[in-house]
């Protein structure tokens, strides 16, 4: 079957490892973490941790501030989940990630899944 997603992109990182680890996130997704760190930053942890993904560096907050996921006054972003069709459309978005509850990572898991056509 053809997927019809296109990626999911995370401004949690604790996400973002846990996706690319599962089997339903495997194939054809694209897992994008996203941070404000800088990409000298995210080059050096990348290489040391072996990472099967990029690393965005939005150090200006521009892609975090589209998503709704810039964290306000503080310079982080808020804990936040999409997945994106292939239209380039959210098929799904959790504004509230909690990285600490298992129950967060089953649905995305079932997003991803439902997004991919499975």
């Amino acid at each position: 079957m053809h997927s019809s997603l296109r990626a999911v992109l995370f401004f949690t990182f604790a996400a973002s490892v846990a996706a690319a680890q599962t089997s339903s996130a495997a194939g054809s997704v694209r897992v994008l973490p996203t941070s404000i760190d800088s990409l000298g930053s995210h080059s050096s942890w990348a290489k040391e941790s072996h990472f099967p993904f990029a690393l965005i560096a939005d150090t200006k907050s521009e892609l975090a501030t589209k998503y709704g996921s810039q964290g306000g006054t503080r310079p982080y972003f808020k804990r936040t989940v999409f997945v994106v069709g292939k239209d380039g459309k959210v098929a799904y978005a959790d504004t509230r990630f909690n990285a600490l509850a298992q129950d967060g990572y089953d649905k995305l898991a079932a997003e991803i899944k439902r997004a991919k056509g499975a």
